[in-house]
């Protein structure tokens, strides 16, 4: 893999991502979701782990390409919501091809904000 590239995805996607601030999401009646350093955080580590970097690339590319177009669509949908201790997650699907979907977490903490926390892509389970 070649490191500049590498760099300069991390880069286009680290200024997109903090230039965001918050969105509304019409899949959650509306409440914003805020892009803070846990949802960044998670494009690069899971569970203190860092990600393999083609990993990351994959996450980088499907934020940059699909998330604000996901986010804002009347035509995403809930498609679970769970509780974790005094946690609350959201996962929200938008069909982005004929046969591929991308899903986006979004996560709360007790009162807290809505808060962006991943984004991957997935083949469509059904033809919503």
């Amino acid at each position: 893999m070649d490191n500049e590239i590498y760099e300069r995805e991390l880069m286009k996607t680290r200024s997109n991502y903090f230039s965001i601030g918050s969105i509304p999401c019409p899949a959650l009646n509306n409440q914003l979701v805020r892009f803070d350093q846990q949802g960044f955080r998670h494009f690069l580590r899971k569970k203190r782990l860092m990600r393999p970097i083609p990993d990351q690339l994959r996450r980088f590319r499907l934020f940059n390409k699909h998330l604000i177009s996901a986010i804002k669509s009347k035509d995403s949908f809930i498609s679970d919501m769970s509780i974790r201790d005094r946690m609350k997650f959201w996962s929200i699907v938008k069909k982005i091809s004929r046969g591929h979907q991308v899903r986006i977490i979004a996560t709360k903490i007790d009162n807290g904000p809505l808060c962006f926390l991943s984004i991957m892509n997935e083949k469509s389970k059904n033809s919503r």
